[in-house]
């Protein structure tokens, strides 16, 4: 009798035991698939996403770093213009003539006295001729003229020379250059060669060209006569 009783205590016990283990079981796995409660946010805090590589989760990219070269590189800046000395030959806007020096010396007349009539002439100087026109060496007159307008003269002459057309504009750009009229090349056709020689309102046209073995050359001047 006791020891039936003692059994059926003992079935108790182990069923009871049972029961309590599948409980524990049941509970475990009820806890597992039972969705976690959501963060609460606080208020000017983002709540992180977890996911990965979300932007605001990601660390800031680095910089290169800089390479010697860069690192070395000075920071730019405009150079100065550099300013160099004045010379003599700057003129500065509105500069008045240094009072310390005489004005220049004004050119004498070409020209001065009466005027010539008018005249011209075959194979010699006409008279009333501008000496200041001369004729040039070892030349032979063709002809000359002379006429007045007003207080200006025109004079022409025409000359052969047994010279060169070289040697004769030489010698006149020498004898004009005295008196203070310098010489120009002009344009001149038929293989002849010219030169002006002016200043402010006189002028002398010299034209040469070839002739044999010599040169052909003419002269007109245009002068304002001073009286």
């Amino acid at each position: 009798m006791t020891q039936q009783t003692s059994q059926a205590t003992l079935r108790r016990l182990v069923v009871g035991g049972l029961v309590l283990t599948g409980v524990i079981a049941a509970v475990a796995v009820t806890y597992s698939v039972v969705p976690a409660p959501a963060s609460t946010s606080i208020p000017g805090v983002a709540a992180p996403t977890g996911r990965t590589g979300d932007a605001s989760s990601a660390p800031p990219t680095a910089s290169p770093p800089a390479t010697d070269a860069e690192s070395a590189r000075p920071p730019f800046s405009a150079a100065p213009v550099p300013l160099g000395p004045r010379t003599s030959t700057e003129v500065e806007a509105g500069a008045q003539p240094d009072p310390g020096q005489p004005p220049p010396l004004a050119l004498p007349p070409l020209m001065t006295g009466d005027l010539p009539a008018d005249a011209s002439a075959l194979q010699k100087i006409v008279a009333g001729f501008p000496r200041v026109i001369p004729i040039a060496e070892q030349s032979t007159v063709v002809a000359s003229s002379v006429s007045s307008s007003g207080n200006r003269v025109q004079a022409t002459l025409e000359a052969t020379t047994t010279q060169s057309p070289a040697s004769v504009t030489e010698y006149y750009r020498t004898v004009f250059a005295a008196l203070s009229l310098p010489g120009t090349s002009t344009p001149a056709t038929g293989g002849s060669s010219g030169t002006v020689f002016s200043r402010g309102g006189d002028s002398v046209t010299l034209t040469v060209k070839p002739d044999g073995d010599g040169a052909h050359y003419s002269l007109f001047g245009a002068i304002d006569v001073t009286r």
